[in-house]
């Protein structure tokens, strides 16, 4: 990129030139980040990234839930009791006008009944469709960390390639300072001299002075870039680094045909959307399932341990199986069952309107890579033609042929026309790499390598 930025600027005189030295608010001394290892930083600490990734953990936790209803389910339980009583005997007949107690008892007793009860589901048609569709979450949820992965390193690129672009149009617009302080100082002599007119050095001015508020801004989208980059990378506000140019990416763009097959065997996002057709799918057999009746084993064991005025021990078990025949749930499955089709055609019409917009962003994206290219050949052109018209002007006004007007009029030609090929040649890298954003191949080998286990 900075040969091609090179090769285009040595078209121009010396004192036209764009200086390839670094800008005075980047320290020396900083650490200097490339885009590769830019990349493994945002892999590392980026947030979205994490929560994915995260997203595909609770989906596994999810998966072997769906098979908890077929595993054994075993309690224990303990219990105690306290009992007591009291009688008495009467001394007498029945036909005495008196009584008096004989003897009084009293008795209490103290249980404990510790057992334990084992229940083994058989037989449950629900945990077959509800361990696919838990399945088909796992791998949905890989997928979505995958997309999100390429999502955010083609936003790292951008914003890298953005503060790469507002460096080079700071540097352009210096050097564009530079040339319209030098005008000024041609139209001031002139005027000492009698040989211009007073208006020509207040023009003059007033281009210096738009010039100095194309710098300041520049100035100030830098530093607005670098912080967008800095938090994309999870950096301390104030921490001082250096951005260099990548290489170049390869500019062969194939058929539009061709993009467009591949991104729609390749974006994640499509392929996640077709994976909730399938589990909505799955939830409908589901609900179906409630309808079939299901077979259980149940075995409890109890001992019995009293304690008091009698001791004694006595244990006691059972086992049963026994089958649930669902009649009905108050029509709570029939409104499961309307939903889960509900559900089905939701998917697939977001499935079609996904792949509308997928279409839609790869021609976007093709046709963007073509006008960025078109845009770097016509500014080139026009570069060197603003360039030879404002040294003619210029030479005719020093030669007192041509008016101020028309010199800065040169000028200000040249300065856009340099500004928008600085700015162009850095988007054409962004479309490229967008282009493969689009198609759901952009850092392909990266994110193939990521644990998505």
């Amino acid at each position: 990129m900075q040969l091609l930025i090179s090769t285009v600027m040595l078209l121009c005189s010396p004192v036209l030139a764009l200086r390839a030295a670094p800008s005075p608010e980047t320290p020396k001394n900083g650490r200097t980040i490339t885009l590769e290892q830019a990349y493994d930083r945002a892999l590392a600490s980026e947030q979205s990234i994490l929560k994915a990734y995260i997203e595909i953990r609770k989906a596994k936790l999810q998966q072997w839930s769906s098979l908890t209803p077929v595993f054994p389910s075993i309690t224990a339980t303990v219990s105690k009791s306290k009992s007591g009583s009291s009688s008495y005997t009467p001394a007498g007949g029945s036909g005495d006008t008196s009584y008096s107690f004989s003897g009084t008892t009293h008795s209490h007793s103290d249980s404990v009944s510790p057992g334990i009860n084992y229940r083994q589901t058989l037989l449950d048609f629900t945990v077959i469709p509800g361990w696919r569709q838990a399945r088909l979450n796992t791998h949905e949820s890989r997928l979505t960390y995958q997309h999100t992965v390429r999502t955010v390193l083609y936003d790292l690129a951008r914003a890298y390639y953005d503060v790469l672009k507002q460096k080079q149009i700071l540097t352009v617009s210096r050097e564009s300072l530079k040339l319209a302080e030098a005008q000024l100082d041609i139209a001031q002599k002139r005027a000492n001299a009698g040989e211009a007119l007073r208006s020509d050095v207040l023009n003059a001015r007033v281009t210096v002075e738009t010039n100095r508020q194309f710098m300041i801004e520049a100035e100030n989208t830098l530093a607005s870039s670098l912080s967008t980059l800095s938090k994309i990378l999870n950096l301390p506000w104030d921490f001082e680094y250096q951005v260099v140019d990548p290489p170049n990416y390869p500019q062969d763009v194939p058929a539009y045909s061709k993009l467009l097959q591949r991104a729609m065997t390749s974006r994640e996002d499509l392929q996640a959307l077709a994976l909730v057709i399938d589990k909505n799918l799955e939830g409908r057999k589901k609900v179906l399932a409630q309808y079939a009746p299901s077979v259980a084993a149940e075995a409890n064991a109890f001992i019995e341990n009293t304690n008091g005025t009698t001791s004694s021990r006595q244990s006691s078990w059972n086992a049963s199986i026994y089958v649930e025949i669902p009649i009905s749930t108050g029509g709570q499955r029939e409104i499961d069952l309307r939903n889960s089709v509900y559900l089905i055609d939701q998917a697939r019409l977001d499935y079609e309107s996904q792949a509308k917009t997928v279409e839609q962003e790869v021609k976007d994206s093709w046709l963007n890579v073509r006008t960025q290219k078109a845009y770097i050949q016509s500014l080139t052109v026009q570069v060197e033609a603003a360039r030879q018209a404002y040294e003619d002007i210029q030479n005719q006004y020093k030669a007192g042929t041509s008016t101020s007007i028309e010199v800065l009029a040169a000028l200000n030609s040249l300065n856009e026309s340099r500004r928008d090929l600085a700015g162009r040649i850095y988007d054409y890298q962004v479309a490229l790499r967008q282009l493969e954003a689009s198609i759901g191949v952009f850092q392909d080998s990266r994110v193939r390598k990521l644990n998505t286990r």
